[in-house]
């Protein structure tokens, strides 16, 4: 019985780390961009 070689990094691994980036990164970024958007919606509703 030989244990059978797995590859160094593989394709779920390298899903899940992606999706893992994929969260930490996006959804701040998606905060603060609707975060912003709704300043300048705001601002520009003020200002008319």
């Amino acid at each position: 019985m030989h244990p059978k070689r797995e590859p160094k990094l593989g394709w779920r691994d390298m899903l899940a780390m992606v999706a893992i980036l994929y969260q930490l990164i996006l959804l701040p970024v998606m905060l603060v961009l609707g975060g912003v958007g709704l300043i300048l919606l705001l601002i520009d509703f003020h200002l008319r």
